[in-house]
């Protein structure tokens, strides 16, 4: 939960650990963000500090170096993540569903 008197920059990069850490596939993973606002002002910064952050973790091989996104489990783990992308955005998810679409396609 981000409040609008939060440290955005840090919520941001708090964020992006907790949904990516593992490639994301911790039981506890950051699955959903509920943001405290009144006119959009915290979700304006928030976004784009998330997006960038995402931007800039490095895909590929577990085994290379600065590697932060690597192959997920098994194939069941892949479709459940694609129906993710694919599932209709809610509160202005669609921005950054459409950015991740051709990533797990």
């Amino acid at each position: 939960m981000v409040l609008k008197d939060a440290d955005i920059p840090a919520a941001a990069r708090a964020i992006v650990k907790g949904a990516f850490s593992y490639s994301g596939q911790r039981c506890t993973a950051v699955k959903v963000v509920y943001v405290v606002e009144e006119a959009g002002e915290v979700s304006a910064e928030l976004v784009p500090l998330i997006i960038a952050g995402v931007e800039k973790l490095k895909v590929g091989l577990p085994w290379d170096e600065g590697v932060e996104i690597t192959a997920v489990i098994d194939g069941k783990s892949a479709t459940w993540i694609k129906s993710l992308v694919r599932r209709p955005g809610r509160g202005g998810s669609s921005g950054v569903r459409e950015r991740f679409q051709s990533a797990v396609q």
